[in-house]
């Protein structure tokens, strides 16, 4: 079996590195000591965790030299077993989008040329780009991708080829350069001393000119200014850029990328459009007739099921449209206290209520489980307490759901997102 020299430790990779007559002493010297390999960082990224805010919570994404994707918890700082991705080769750059929550993308290049797409659970391959990639910038539909070759390329989330640029020398960095107040998406390059801006058509908009070579630059929020642009030197010196507020981006030159082919395609949807507009002016009568004989039965259907509801006296409830719930989480864990107060905001009593809790017992215990709420006077309110206690190793969270019930109808249903436990230092 064989393996590559990034998953040694650094005392082995040290002793294959010596001459043949000083392994025997290098080995004599340190084979009481433990071996042990470290995990090193490549690249990092953020993903924002539920919203798209620029003070909401942010996961830190790490591309390890062990060929793995980590994403981070952000208030415990402790990796997300569920999020980690092991990928075929050394991840170099990553650029996120999405929300971690709901639905996320991880664009990550790999030492081997390769591009994938990494989501919750799996990993895809989109292609092999031939060439070592510098940095990979993710944006709605397209990717952009530089290139050893000082090459910047284009991609849409299919893996096709849109256009292809050529810089006029080595490029260093690239990076997104994103103004939401103008609702304007473009992409900075690093190229000696020049940083060129594209737009995401690949036309030229705009040239920063400094007096060292770039080393990297980072687009973002400087103090009051949303516009910045930090820029680091090979010498070491950073440089900040501020946009001003009159900038206006209009193409300087005509656009240097390369269509890939020459026929105009028309698009699919475009052409589908145009289809079915040809097709109903041809058969417009028999689709209309059909349109109607359709309707007519979705209509007796309707009228059948009514009639079923009201033989059966299935009158839905509306006990949810009287009925308020509010719930407090007490204590810092591992043991918590969930207050659930329940208000009657009708003009009814209500009887027969009980509150019921549901949990993943790999993390919480619950009791009681059960409430029985009593008589609810109108305009009133009631507050229960329900203890939880946290029985995860680490103090990871999870959801608690409240169910109001009504013997065995399920009437109104809340959910509880539990803070991170406080794990207890002494048994």
């Amino acid at each position: 079996m064989e393996h590559g020299i990034s998953s040694l430790s650094l005392k082995s990779q040290h002793l294959l590195s010596l001459g043949s007559h000083e392994r025997l002493s290098f080995i004599n010297a340190n084979k009481t000591m433990t071996l042990q390999r470290k995990n090193l960082i490549t690249c990092m990224s953020t993903l924002k965790k539920a919203r798209q805010e620029e003070m909401a919570l942010t996961c830190l994404v790490l591309g390890t030299e062990n060929k793995e994707l980590i994403v981070l918890h952000p208030e415990t700082f402790t990796p997300i077993d569920e999020a980690k991705l092991t990928l075929t080769d050394v991840p170099v750059s990553i650029s996120t989008s999405g929300l971690f929550d709901i639905d996320y993308t991880l664009t990550t290049t790999l030492r081997n040329g390769h591009l994938v797409l990494g989501r919750r659970g799996w990993v895809s391959p989109l292609l092999n780009m031939g060439k070592p990639a510098i940095g990979v910038v993710c944006l709605d539909t397209q990717i952009i991708v530089a290139l050893m070759d000082s090459t910047l390329n284009c991609f849409n989330d299919k893996g096709r080829r849109l256009w292809r640029l050529e810089i006029s020398g080595p490029i260093s960095c690239v990076e997104r350069i994103q103004l939401k107040n103008k609702n304007l998406d473009m992409v900075g390059v690093a190229c000696g001393q020049t940083i060129y801006i594209y737009s995401v058509a690949g036309e030229l908009l705009d040239q920063v000119k400094c007096i060292e070579n770039v080393s990297t630059i980072y687009f973002g929020q400087y103090g009051r200014e949303m516009n910045s642009m930090a820029v680091i030197t090979a010498g070491g010196s950073i440089h900040l850029k501020i946009l001003k507020r009159t900038a206006d981006f209009t193409p300087q030159l005509p656009s240097e990328a390369k269509s890939i082919g020459g026929k105009i395609q028309i698009p699919k949807k475009t052409k589908l459009f145009v289809d079915q507009t040809m097709r109903e002016r041809e058969n417009s009568i028999a689709m209309h007739r059909t349109f109607q004989k359709y309707l007519f039965h979705q209509k007796l259907d309707t009228a059948r099921q009514l009639v079923q509801v009201l033989a059966k006296k299935q009158i839905p409830s509306t006990l949810n449209d009287t009925v308020k719930l509010s719930a407090q989480v007490l204590g810092l864990g591992p043991t918590f206290k969930i207050q659930v107060g329940i208000y009657n905001i009708s003009s009814d009593a209500h009887t027969g209520l009980g509150l019921f809790f549901h949990w993943d017992d790999k993390f919480y215990q619950v009791h009681p489980a059960y409430i029985h709420v009593p008589l609810l006077t109108p305009s009133s309110e009631l507050k229960f307490v329900t203890k939880v206690e946290c029985v995860t190793a680490n103090g990871m969270a999870d959801v608690v759901k409240v169910i109001v019930v009504k013997g065995t109808q399920t009437l109104l249903v809340a959910i509880i997102n539990m803070p991170p436990s406080e794990m207890t230092l002494f048994e």
